[in-house]
């Protein structure tokens, strides 16, 4: 936003505006969205779109999720945060030494 501040030569009380408007537009653009959720059957319908796949794919994770009645304990909390962790420690250092592969960046 500085960049673009910059480039426009846009005063502080200006750009302060601008944020707040932005603000707005982004929450009742996510609440439209949400409304529009209800209406997916319908759209579908209209644009005959194929959705057996994702429909597939929807009931295979709901069979999933209520096989797997293990409760999620604070040590697998703390077990997957230290791998991201390591992860982007691992990476950040892969960059720093000039690595150019495609999973550094």
């Amino acid at each position: 936003m500085l960049a673009v501040q910059a480039v426009l030569d846009v005063s502080e009380e200006s750009m302060a505006y601008s944020l707040v408007i932005d603000s707005v537009c982004a929450v009742m653009y996510v609440m439209f969205l949400l409304w529009v959720i209800n209406f997916s059957k319908e759209f579908n319908a209209w644009t005959k779109a194929d959705v057996r796949l994702i429909n597939e794919v929807g009931a295979s994770l709901e069979e999933e999720a209520k096989a797997n009645t293990k409760p999620l304990t604070w040590k697998s909390m703390l077990l997957f945060s230290w791998c991201i962790f390591l992860h982007f420690c691992y990476f950040q250092g892969c960059r720093k030494y000039g690595c150019k592969c495609t999973a550094c960046f």
